[in-house]
């Protein structure tokens, strides 16, 4: 994050890379604000009719049916955002824990090299 500005450095997929350098502005997505303020995590799927319309809007271009947003924080502030994508089924408990440890683990590397 620089800003109100998201900067996506790359995107992975079990096939490979896919779209590297996307830039977002938070302010246009309520909800991914939430995340990256609250340091909760947040799941969307388009199929569920309270779905943040930015969120949802996004997916569907992109061509996902859903999202999990965690937060990437390092020295008790954010640092950025990890998202996985997904179909329709959305993500358990279970896999909001598992990416939530992962992202964790991750900041606490990145603390290490700073």
């Amino acid at each position: 994050m620089i800003g109100d500005l998201l900067v996506d450095l790359t995107q992975h997929s079990p096939s490979g890379r896919i779209n590297a350098g996307h830039e977002y502005l938070v302010s246009d997505f309520p909800l991914t604000k939430q995340v990256i303020e609250s340091g909760e995590p947040q799941v969307v799927v388009i199929s569920d009719p309270d779905a943040d319309k930015a969120e949802a809007d996004l997916l569907r271009r992109i061509g996902f049916q859903s999202l999990l947003m965690i937060p990437l924080e390092t020295n008790g502030g954010s640092w950025g955002l990890v998202e996985v994508y997904g179909d329709e089924r959305g993500f358990s408990d279970a896999d909001v824990h598992a990416a939530g440890e992962v992202a964790a683990e991750t900041g606490r590397k990145l603390e290490e090299l700073a």
